[in-house]
């Protein structure tokens, strides 16, 4: 009965499956998009050592690659936590762990949960 009450609460808190993407860019899609720009900035950067580029230029390059790895980081990471959703109708020991630190019960009732 414990685990029925802790794993609605787990539910309730951390939701089930209701995956509404605002836009559907995929995780795999951004990383590209990231190994894409490392190349890009590894190749200005050679381009500077060779005399192609002035180091005004490349610094100028650098700054705005590093901003669009920044913003493309918080999109995976925002993509990644909006994955991560609680499923199943079994409280498991991984979801313990992952989730609560304790459980505070009264006879057959849950009282508090203190989270992680």
């Amino acid at each position: 009965m414990l685990e029925e009450q802790v794993l609605a609460l787990i539910k309730e808190r951390y939701g089930e499956a209701k995956s509404e993407q605002k836009d559907k860019t995929s995780i795999k899609d951004l990383e590209k998009q990231v190994a894409r720009l490392e190349a890009k900035k590894t190749s200005d950067f050679e381009k500077y050592k060779l005399g192609k580029i002035t180091k005004l230029k490349f610094i100028e390059s650098k700054k705005s690659i590093d901003k669009e790895l920044e913003s493309l980081s918080e999109r995976i990471d925002e993509l990644s936590k909006q994955d991560e959703v609680v499923k199943g109708n079994e409280l498991t020991r991984e979801l313990m762990e992952k989730y609560i630190d304790s459980v505070l019960c009264e006879g057959s009732i849950v009282q508090k949960i203190i989270w992680k």
